[in-house]
């Protein structure tokens, strides 16, 4: 499964990085704004530097899911000198409100997040250890719209070997830290 998954991911970049455009669009100099309204944004800080979601050519930098209190988002970030993919999913999404993850007193359901980084290919996952929050501020199943913030750190799972066998791993990247996470995004069921 695990090697389906970066099979996946590579022929995705592969075919992304193919897609021709004439002019790329200009690197953005601000997140996007905390809005509700469906725009299809997502942006974070990562380790203090501006990641937004962009992509060449049509597809569409930022992909929703909600359905069966479940939410999935796919944000791409791909330009010519680089590629990344984050995912979040959540479970028992059922109303706006604040869900904090890692702290079983706080929100039941689970959370998983994927970040995957190119040209360093690293890959990331939340650690169990780490608190994660998720801030539901618009649900709006009639119109398909799904607004919040997020925040967490994802720690490197990047190896020589397994690092899910193998305690003795060497990190090949460094540990990401995700701040000031918004998104705003049309859901597709």
């Amino acid at each position: 499964m695990k090697c389906l998954f970066t099979y996946c991911l590579y022929l995705l970049m592969i075919l992304s990085l193919c897609t021709c455009k004439d002019k790329e669009d200009p690197v953005p100099t601000t997140l996007p704004e905390a809005t509700q309204s469906g725009n299809n944004t997502l942006g974070f800080m990562l380790d203090g530097e501006r990641w937004v979601a962009r992509t060449t050519g049509t597809d569409l930098p930022i992909k929703c899911s909600y359905k069966q209190k479940k939410l999935e988002i796919e944000a791409m970030l791909v330009d010519s000198t680089r590629f990344d993919i984050l995912t979040i999913n959540a479970t028992n999404i059922d109303k706006e409100g604040l869900y904090i993850y890692g702290d079983s007193s706080q929100s039941e359901g689970g959370w998983t997040a994927r970040f995957f980084t190119a040209p360093e290919v690293c890959f990331y996952t939340v650690s169990p250890i780490k608190v994660a929050t998720l801030e539901i501020t618009r649900l709006d199943t009639i119109q398909g719209i799904i607004s919040g913030n997020f925040g967490f750190t994802q720690v490197s799972t990047t190896c020589h070997t397994d690092i899910e066998t193998d305690p003795e791993c060497v990190k090949l990247c460094r540990d990401a830290i995700i701040t000031e996470g918004r998104f705003d995004a049309l859901s597709f069921p």
